[in-house]
């Protein structure tokens, strides 16, 4: 707990007006994270709620559904039971997780075209006719009923040509806050899209 950081953001909600919210941060995140919003700030990039995950119980999905936009939470990697997620040190954000969702190939789906359930899904998907800067994205996009949306209520978002003032794209201003201040967008990866989620590097956190 020593190594978390509280912080008090200003941020632009839904309705237009200013708002007060909370993240738990690792330490060392603390100042890139009041940069990076500055940045989401001044160019009056929406989020509707930013509250801390107790108030959820600690439950991730409760928090998604709400659309809450959260930081620490001592919990698994999604689909890697027993795996801790960066969130268990304050090393990862989501934003706006109701229309930013987590969009992955389904396993059955990808076994189904003879997935080995140990090779990459994306170095997979990239050899059987999805090369792409994101297999994930492009095989999603052409089979949408073969990827899994999290929050299941987000599945509508999941079309990212729709016109949404709270959608992270990589051109996007609000994701360039991020990056710029050394944070990796989970909307980039090949294998799946997170596209509410934003972490840094784990051996900067966790050196001394």
């Amino acid at each position: 707990m020593a190594d978390l950081s509280y912080v008090v953001l200003t941020h632009w909600g839904f309705d237009g007006h200013v708002k007060v919210g909370e993240l738990v941060v690792h330490r060392k995140l603390a100042l890139p994270v009041m940069n990076t919003f500055a940045d989401l700030f001044t160019t009056h990039y929406p989020i509707e709620k930013m509250e801390l995950i107790e108030n959820y119980d600690g439950s991730d999905d409760r928090s998604m559904a709400a659309n809450n936009s959260s930081a620490f939470n001592c919990r698994d990697i999604t689909g890697k039971p027993g795996i801790f997620s960066k969130h268990s040190y304050g090393g990862a954000i989501d934003i706006n997780p109701l229309q930013n969702p987590y969009v992955a190939p389904k396993s059955d789906s990808l076994r189904a075209m003879g997935w080995d359930n140990v090779e990459n899904k994306g170095a997979f998907l990239r050899r059987n006719g999805y090369d792409a800067p994101s297999p994930a994205l492009k095989f999603c996009t052409e089979r949408p009923t073969d990827c899994f949306v999290l929050p299941p209520a987000a599945a509508e978002y999941a079309d990212r040509s729709k016109k949404v003032s709270s959608y992270l794209h990589s051109d996007s201003i609000a994701v360039r806050a991020f990056t710029d201040q050394g944070f990796d967008w989970g909307g980039n990866w090949s294998s799946l899209l997170d596209y509410q989620h934003f972490e840094y590097d784990s051996s900067k956190l966790l050196s001394d």
